[in-house]
């Protein structure tokens, strides 16, 4: 893609997010200021995180952080990349992500270490406008890539999982989530379910157009990806998950693309 396109919409991206980490920052400071809880992507003490109306207006309590809006999700990827990827943090690396997150996003945009590009279709303060099923990236470009609940929204998702592993280099990782029913060993998806309600009541979430099960990691396999599957809930103690409001349930899908898979995939 253009360089200097990139250039303009990294240096807008950082005067936005800017504005907005501020205004979470004064309202932190002068409401949930405490004790009680940690965020671990900002490291705040907290009186309480806040709760969050769902899409389907079902109020969720103690969700969301007060003073960088991450989300029990994103919080338990947060401690699990701090311990687990000191690399991250030190090594010159190209980082692509989709779809990004305030909470990690402020971060990422301040690491100087970071090559740091993000992606999406709709989203206006993003590096690149474009679908993750046709990225205008070459090969084996990114060292990492992020992609957190995304494909659950993409019709064409065995598409976007292999756009993901084509841009990504030999060697390099990925973490790959969605939200999964455990209790389901097939993913539910039918393309004929195309109001809002049905697919509330089918998919979980008016705008999701499958229910995963847990095949997924086939479906990340298939493309060629190595699949580590952490469930790194268990390995904390019960007071760190309580104290920093990380979801229990929430497995990380690791995604490595090995050499030897990537060579074999280009002579299919």
């Amino acid at each position: 893609m253009d360089s200097l396109k990139l250039w303009l919409r990294q240096r807008l991206g950082r005067y936005s997010y800017s504005f907005v980490e501020s205004y979470y920052f004064c309202r932190y400071q002068l409401l949930y200021r405490g004790n009680k809880r940690i965020c671990p992507c900002c490291s705040a003490r907290l009186k309480k995180f806040l709760p969050m109306r769902t899409r389907a207006g079902i109020l969720v309590p103690s969700v969301m952080c007060p003073r960088c809006d991450a989300h029990p999700r994103h919080r338990l990827l947060w401690h699990y990349l701090c311990a687990e990827h000191g690399e991250l943090f030190e090594s010159k690396l190209q980082l692509l992500h989709v779809a990004p997150e305030f909470c990690f996003a402020r971060y990422f945009r301040k690491m100087k270490n970071l090559y740091y590009v993000t992606v999406d279709l709709e989203m206006s303060q993003v590096d690149c406008r474009a679908d993750v099923c046709r990225l205008p990236f070459a090969e084996d470009s990114f060292d990492v890539l992020f992609c957190n609940h995304v494909l659950e929204h993409v019709p064409a998702d065995r598409e976007a999982i292999s756009e993901l592993f084509r841009i990504l280099r030999p060697g390099g990782w990925a973490l790959l989530q969605v939200p999964i029913d455990r209790k389901r060993s097939q993913t539910l998806e039918d393309e004929t379910i195309i109001s809002p309600k049905e697919r509330e009541r089918c998919f979980g979430q008016y705008d999701h157009v499958r229910q995963y099960g847990t095949d997924f990691q086939g479906r990340l396999a298939g493309a060629g990806f190595a699949v580590e599957i952490l469930a790194y809930p268990d390995t904390l103690s019960a007071t760190v998950v309580e104290q920093c409001g990380l979801d229990p349930d929430e497995t990380i899908y690791l995604c490595r693309k090995n050499a030897a898979n990537a060579d074999m995939l280009r002579m299919v």
